[in-house]
């Protein structure tokens, strides 16, 4: 499992290095690196993961799916694979929200949940009322509501970072896809083209090695 998860961060650090001139060469460089990332990465996190990390781990196959269908350039299995995508984001929620209860956080759980269901009405209120969102309503909810509801995500994981340095890069990690959402809706709706985040693909390499339980390396009293 060991060489699997420097195999993953090898494999991620490759892919980010190459990407500038993959796209060159591959119209879809990104999707595809990003199915084999998302499908390693599932795996890692479901092998020895604890019930949160697998909850992860079907995100991650949710996102592989997602970006196998984007792979196609058919525009049903794009739209199919926007389900896929808010799957993604949904499980990770999931998974946050299944270790608040096991950590018996109820202020931060509850406070997760109402934040969600907050984002949910507030990306309604922006899609329908507010210039330039409301041009073409339904596609603009999703991307404010992804806008949104990954900041949920990453305050959700604030007070295990408090207590547990591998959350920190947790919270890091779901903090890079907060930034690719508003990278995306920057460019969608205003105009502005900040550079590419290529390196979100860092958060799910920090998601899937970093939270998998530290290798026990003390020595072992042997009794006789």
């Amino acid at each position: 499992m060991e060489i699997l998860k420097l195999l993953l961060v090898f494999l991620m650090l490759a892919l980010a290095a190459f990407s500038p001139f993959g796209r060159d060469v591959f119209d879809n460089y990104i999707y595809a690196g990003g199915v084999v990332i998302g499908l390693l990465s599932a795996y890692i996190s479901f092998k020895n993961g604890r019930l949160f990390e697998r909850l992860w781990s079907v995100a991650f196959i949710s996102l592989a799916v997602h970006q196998g269908l984007n792979l196609t350039n058919y525009v049903p299995a794009a739209f199919l694979g926007d389900v896929f995508y808010m799957g993604f984001y949904l499980m990770l929620f999931a998974g946050n929200i299944v270790h608040l209860w096991e950590a018996n956080s109820v202020l931060m759980l509850s406070s997760s949940i109402l934040l969600s269901l907050l984002s949910l009405f507030v990306s309604l209120l922006a899609a329908f009322t507010l210039s330039p969102f409301n041009m073409r309503p339904m596609s603009s909810f999703f991307n404010v509501f992804y806008v949104l509801f990954s900041a949920v995500n990453v305050f959700a994981t604030l007070r295990p970072a408090l207590f547990d340095r591998a959350w920190v890069l947790r919270t890091l990690a779901f903090g890079i896809f907060t930034l690719s959402e508003i990278w995306f809706v920057e460019w969608m709706y205003f105009s502005v083209n900040p550079p590419d985040p290529s390196t979100t693909w860092f958060g799910v390499v920090m998601l899937a090695v970093l939270s998998q339980k530290p290798i026990d390396r003390r020595m072992r009293i042997v009794r006789f």
